[in-house]
């Protein structure tokens, strides 16, 4: 895959992201804010990650004091649909680390959750060596949530394109 140009000159995410230590770069993939802050659009409050389960629980062997397992309990916007989802956190919630997304633009009955290779088909190679959800699949997925604050984004990324 080719190397994607960013705006990500004054971010701090991908030093974060390298420093994280996961024994393989090349399978973590950044999703949700981080997105919209590697292309100049806002300030991400945290760090969204999925990678392989190897590299996430690496990270809990390696340093226990500071990662830990967060098990959460979530409902769709969209349908009231209830999931639990497991997630991997360090100390100071900046990071979240998944195994899958979950695609909330499929109907109940018929969701998926979408792994790794899925996502760095629909991603861009970071020169830092981690992947980035294009900003385009990343805005259609947080169109399709419909959450407040992902329908903000999707104006922000609108009125970015008309500028």
């Amino acid at each position: 895959m080719p190397v994607h140009a960013f705006r990500d000159h004054d971010s701090t995410i991908p030093a974060e992201i390298v420093s994280a230590g996961f024994a393989d770069i090349e399978k973590v993939i950044l999703m949700g804010g981080g997105v919209l802050e590697l292309h100049g659009l806002r300030r991400a409050t945290d760090i969204d990650l999925v990678t392989t389960p190897a590299n996430s629980e690496g990270l809990i062997t390696v340093d226990p004091d500071r990662w830990r397992k967060v098990v959460r309990q979530f409902t769709a916007i969209t349908d009231g649909h209830p999931f639990t989802r497991t997630s991997i956190s360090d100390a100071d919630g900046r990071f979240d680390i998944w195994n899958q997304w979950y695609d909330v633009r499929r109907p109940v009955g018929d969701r998926q959750l979408y792994p790794l290779r899925d996502l760095r088909e629909r991603s861009v190679q970071h020169p830092m060596g981690f992947y980035v959800m294009r900003l385009d699949e990343m805005i259609d997925m947080k169109r399709a949530a419909a959450r407040d604050k992902d329908l903000q984004d999707v104006a922000l990324y609108q009125t970015q394109q008309k500028a």
